[in-house]
């Protein structure tokens, strides 16, 4: 659950979204009090309704164009999207409530009116708020699925006899197996630990190469990287457990290593395990 609260809405980003989102909340309000009259709201008089409208707009453009880059928050999660939604309707709040409330009031009557006022506001943005997040998050995800369909992976090869060749320093070819003999490659300082199956065996070769070398030249996709210091053949999972930071896998005859997927290349490893699934 606090995975999803850390989630990046990358969508606010952008001027552009964040004048569609004040303009979106902007409408759906003036729509909606004036077509409802929600919570009392002609309590306060239905000629106030347009400026009340124009406050909200003000302070939310202020709050996205204004008072983020001032504070330096460019790039929002979702709970910090929620609290700062809930501080937008707080500056709403007290900027009506300053404005349009009498000053002869008793305390009591004030306190009233501002959680009043509050609940109102909180409930009338609200809905817009969410509405424009979920359509945004749809936006974003059908791009991905065209994008996926545009680029898709390459396939997983089934071909009995084809090699993976991998080469040491000066490019002399140190080993070259089969793709569904390797298991997982481990990164230890200038060197790959390969683990591949020779009969029933798993046998490690010590390899001079980095990772970022070996995976140039893998052309199978069920072989992917899941974190700066490993790659691993999803055919050869036999468990893949939830973790905090991503997954930790157990693979064929090494069932004492844990082989980590980190939260950067977690989207290529899910991708490579449905390609299993499928296959």
């Amino acid at each position: 659950m606090t995975n999803v609260f850390r989630q990046d809405v990358r969508f606010l980003d952008t001027s552009k979204n964040r004048l569609l989102l004040v303009g979106f909340i902007s409408v759906y309000s003036l729509l909606f009090i004036t077509i409802y009259d929600p919570f009392d709201l002609d309590e306060w008089g239905k000629s106030y309704y347009h400026q009340f409208v124009l406050i909200g707009a003000a302070i939310i453009l202020f709050s996205q164009f204004v008072l983020r880059p001032l504070i330096k928050l460019h790039h929002l999660k979702i709970y910090s999207l929620i609290l700062w939604s809930v501080l937008e309707v707080v500056f709403i709040t007290i900027s009506i409530f300053i404005i349009y409330n009498p000053l002869y009031m008793s305390l009591e009557e004030k306190v009233y009116e501002f959680y009043n006022t509050f609940k109102q506001v909180g409930l009338i943005i609200g809905v817009p708020y969410i509405l424009f997040f979920w359509y945004m998050q749809l936006m974003q995800k059908l791009a991905y699925y065209k994008k996926e369909q545009q680029n898709p992976a390459p396939p997983l090869i089934d071909k009995a006899n084809e090699l993976l060749t991998i080469t040491g320093e000066n490019e002399k070819v140190v080993l070259a197996i089969k793709y569904h003999q390797l298991v997982y490659v481990k990164a230890a300082g200038n060197y790959l630990e390969i683990f591949y199956l020779k009969g029933e065996k798993l046998t490690m070769e010590l390899v001079r190469a980095s990772l970022k070398e070996l995976q140039g030249k893998l052309k199978d996709a069920s072989i992917v990287r899941t974190h700066r210091s490993y790659i691993v053949n999803v055919q050869h999972i036999t468990s893949c457990k939830k973790t905090r930071k991503g997954f930790a896998l157990s693979v064929q005859n090494a069932t004492e290593e844990s082989i980590p997927v980190s939260l950067g290349y977690k989207d290529d490893f899910e991708k490579a395990l449905s390609l299993k699934v499928t296959h």
